[in-house]
């Protein structure tokens, strides 16, 4: 019963988060700098990053999280997990939405990291979801939500 209730959490977490995601446009004003590709980076909430290298330039905004992993302090049931939906935008503006998740993601198995292919016009990225910051925890719950994530351009 509690690993049900647990599943329809997670399902309508994801349902409501991709209603939201519908209305979201790319967001230039919340670019926060910029990173190279290959290199780990953190992109705050509600924030965009520009990342460049060998002429390419991509543009990833950051729009929601969901996170339903166990805190540190605590013994779960349940190994929890954190989805993030993020935009990206190449240089003709063209808009790619792009959801992830680490933890227990289910249907899919457990993952600490999560990559995703993503083509946007005629180019292919690599896009990798490190960590989700802070995990949760009693003595973080005020902290701005951030990602570590690293793009490469593939050939």
């Amino acid at each position: 019963m509690i690993i049900l209730h647990s599943i329809s959490n997670y399902i309508c977490s994801i349902l409501l988060m991709l209603s939201l995601w519908q209305c979201s446009q790319f967001d230039m004003a919340t670019v926060q700098g910029e990173a190279k590709f290959g290199e780990s980076f953190l992109l705050e909430k509600d924030g965009a990053i520009k990342v460049t290298g060998d002429g390419e330039t991509l543009l990833l905004q950051f729009n929601a999280v969901t996170d339903s992993r166990c805190p540190k302090e605590a013994v779960c049931i349940w190994l929890g997990n954190a989805t993030v939906l993020l935009s990206a935008a190449n240089a003709a503006e063209r808009i790619e939405n792009i959801a992830m998740c680490i933890g227990d993601c289910r249907p899919d198995p457990v993952r600490i990291k999560h990559t995703l292919p993503l083509k946007i016009g005629e180019q292919q990225y690599s896009i990798t979801l490190k960590e989700v910051l802070p995990h949760p925890g009693l003595e973080n719950a005020a902290e701005k939500q951030m990602l570590r994530l690293v793009v490469e351009v593939l050939p």
